[in-house]
């Protein structure tokens, strides 16, 4: 294994930790919500774990390929995932309390309009989807 995979590794495993550990933080109780808020967070889990083995599947295959040279293409991919888990975890922080991996609105709920929401209104999904994209 490569050094450059290895580094892919251990953000990964850094990143799914800490993901998890937000999860877990930020659970809300269903039992108050509807179903349809249960639903369609099940289908937003399926969603990203099929886009991840779809991605895999087409690495391994090498279908899609990218042409640029393996280093500055994973340098490259490197500050994208980098930048997109800044730009996520910017987001949650500047929430605070009223974060959750569940899209809802909560009691005492406000607009909020400045870090990251000053340019972009979903920086938290923006900034998955850029880590994903890496």
């Amino acid at each position: 294994m490569t050094s450059v995979r290895i580094l892919w590794l251990l953000l990964c495993l850094l990143w799914t930790g800490a993901e998890i550990k937000l999860a877990r933080k930020n659970q809300i109780d269903y039992s108050n919500s509807s179903d349809s808020e249960e639903i369609s967070q099940w289908v937003l889990w399926i969603t990203v774990v099929t886009s991840l083995v779809l991605a895999v599947i087409f690495k391994t295959l090498g279908w899609a390929r990218i042409p640029i040279e393996y280093l500055p293409r994973q340098l490259f991919a490197l500050l994208m995932f980098a930048n997109g888990l800044f730009l996520r975890y910017s987001a949650v922080s500047r929430l605070g309390r009223f974060f959750t991996t569940n899209v809802l609105i909560q009691s005492q709920h406000e607009l909020i309009v400045d870090g990251p929401y000053r340019w972009v209104r979903h920086p938290a999904y923006t900034g998955l989807l850029i880590a994903l994209a890496a």
